[in-house]
């Protein structure tokens, strides 16, 4: 089944990930949106956060890695609040995805 997008304009899409809706990144503006049948229904702006190609969605957190200005880390912020960062881990290279196993 095919649907059409009709949110805001991303011109680079990161991640998409089911969170009961279905989630879609912006890695420029370090924004998820949730959607339903291609309509947003909710916003979550990652405060501090470029570069983000890729986030896990861990219930009620979501682990975001990014590469900001020659600087790589991976930020935990509360899910579906967003906002400032609760937890960011640094030091790193690159960073380009995150999962959680169990």
């Amino acid at each position: 089944m095919d649907i059409r997008w009709r949110g805001p304009r991303i011109a680079y899409a990161g991640n998409v990930q089911p969170d009961g809706s279905i989630t879609v990144g912006d890695m420029q503006k370090a924004i998820i949106y949730q959607s339903a049948g291609g309509n947003v229904i909710g916003t979550i702006n990652l405060d501090g956060n470029c570069g983000m190609e890729q986030y896990f969605i861990d219930r009620d957190k979501v682990i975001v890695p990014s590469y900001c200005y020659g600087a790589a880390t991976f930020s935990i912020y509360d899910y579906p609040a967003g906002g400032a960062p609760i937890t960011t881990l640094t030091g790193f290279k690159s960073a380009f995805g995150a999962v959680v196993s169990r």
